[in-house]
C-alpha cells in the first residue's frame, strides 16, 4: 500500500469524530511541533532514523506505557480508518510508542509502517485534531473554506534542509523558500523569503544553491526574484531551469551543474539543490551529485531512499537519466 496525501475532505469526512481536545498548552505545542515535518512525510523525504528522533523530541513516545496489553487495540487501530478517526491525542501517542517499540525490538519495522501509510495516518489524525482546536477558536465550520485556517509561514513551518547522506552532509535539498502560493494538501503557504534565506544562511549554513524550478513556476509560487535576492544575500546561485517533473535534455547539459555541485561540496562549501518539493528534480540531480563522487547509479537511489524517504522520485523518467549520466560519466572517463 503505497502512501499518498490526505484527501482534501479528510477534515470534513471525519467531522463527527468527538473532539477532545489538547490537555495543555504544553501538549498542544508538542503536536505543532511535530506536524511541522508532515510536509517531509507527505514528500516521502522522513526517514525511519529521522521519525524516531522526532517522536522523541515531541513528546509523542510514553517510557512510561505499559504497551504490549495496548497491541490487540493497536492492530485494530492500524487496519480501521474509521475507528482510528475517533482516536484523541493520548491514544495517537500511544500508536506512536508502539511502533516504537515493535521498532526497537525488529529494526525495519518504522520503515516499513512509513511505507504503507501507518505513519501517515497518525500525522493526518494529529493534523485533524488540530484543525478541531483552530475551528473552536475561530468559529469556522468547513475544512473546504482553507480561507478560514492561517496560512503556513516561515515561523509555523521554519525551512529545513535535507541532507542526502550522513557522510556527505555538504550536499542537500530543500522547496522553494518564500513560497506564497495555494496547497492541495492543507493551508496556504504565505513565506517570507528574506526569512527562508536568512535560515538557509544562518542556521544551515548554505554557501550555494542551484534552483531547478522554472521562471513560471517561480513566478506561480510568488519569488520571481528568488534568485536575485538569494544572491543579494550573499549566496552564490545557479539556475538551471526545468519543469515539474522534467529530466535534463542530455547528460551533457546537466553536467556543467553537477561538476561545480561536487567541486564546492569537495572544497567544504554547503550547496542545496532547489525545486518545487524535495523529490523529483532535486533527488535527480542529487543521485547525478552521488554518481559523479563515485556512486553507481543504483548506490545513489538507495542512498536517497534510505536518507529522504520511498519517494525520492516522482517519475521514473527521472531515475533513467540518473542512470544514462551514470553510464555517459564512464564513457567521458574513457
Amino acid at each position: 500500500m503505497a502512501i499518498t496525501k490526505r484527501r482534501s475532505d479528510a477534515v470534513t469526512r471525519h467531522a463527527p469524530s468527538p473532539f477532545r481536545g489538547f490537555v495543555s498548552d504544553a501538549e498542544r505545542a508538542e503536536v505543532e511541533g511535530l506536524l511541522r515535518k508532515l510536509p517531509d512525510l507527505e514528500d516521502g523525504t522522513l526517514g525511519a532514523a529521522r521519525l524516531s528522533l522526532l517522536l522523541q523530541r515531541f513528546g509523542m513516545m510514553d517510557a512510561t506505557f505499559e504497551w504490549r496489553p495496548f497491541l490487540e487495540q493497536f492492530d485494530a487501530l492500524s487496519r480501521n480508518e474509521e475507528a482510528l478517526a475517533d482516536a484523541d491525542v493520548v491514544t495517537i501517542r500511544r500508536m506512536f510508542t508502539v511502533h516504537a517499540r515493535l521498532d526497537h525490538e525488529g529494526p525495519g519495522h518504522l520503515a516499513r509502517a512509513l511505507a504503507d501509510g501507518r505513519i501517515l495516518r497518525l500525522f493526518n489524525r494529529l493534523a485533524d485534531l488540530r484543525f478541531a482546536a483552530q475551528l473552536r477558536e475561530s468559529g469556522a465550520t468547513r475544512r473546504a473554506d482553507l480561507s478560514q485556517m492561517p496560512p503556513r509561514t516561515s515561523d509555523s513551518v521554519p525551512l529545513d534542509v535535507a541532507w542526502v547522506s550522513r557522510d556527505l552532509s555538504r550536499i542537500g535539498l530543500t522547496y522553494a523558500p518564500g513560497k506564497r502560493a495555494p496547497s492541495r494538501s492543507g493551508p496556504a503557504w504565505d513565506r517570507s523569503l528574506r526569512a527562508d534565506l536568512d535560515r538557509l544562511v544562518d542556521e544551515h549554513r548554505v554557501d550555494r544553491l542551484i534552483v531547478l524550478l522554472s521562471a513560471e513556476e517561480l513566478a506561480t509560487l510568488g519569488i520571481p526574484d528568488l534568485v536575485a535576492v538569494a544572491e543579494r544575500r550573499g549566496l552564490v546561485v545557479a539556475h538551471f531551469p526545468l519543469s515539474h517533473g522534467e529530466a535534463p535534455s542530455s547528460p551533457a547539459a546537466a553536467s556543467p551543474i553537477v561538476e561545480r555541485a561536487c567541486e564546492d561540496a569537495l572544497e567544504g562549501l554547503r550547496v542545496v539543490f532547489v525545486a518545487r518539493s524535495l523529490g523529483g528534480r532535486a533527488s535527480m540531480f542529487a543521485a547525478c551529485t552521488l554518481v559523479t563522487l563515485g556512486f553507481s547509479a543504483e548506490d545513489a537511489f538507495a542512498t536517497l531512499a534510505r536518507e529522504l524517504g520511498k519517494y525520492a522520485f516522482e517519475r521514473e523518467e527521472q531515475r533513467s537519466f540518473v542512470r544514462r549520466y551514470a553510464q555517459w560519466a564512464v564513457d567521458q572517463r574513457r
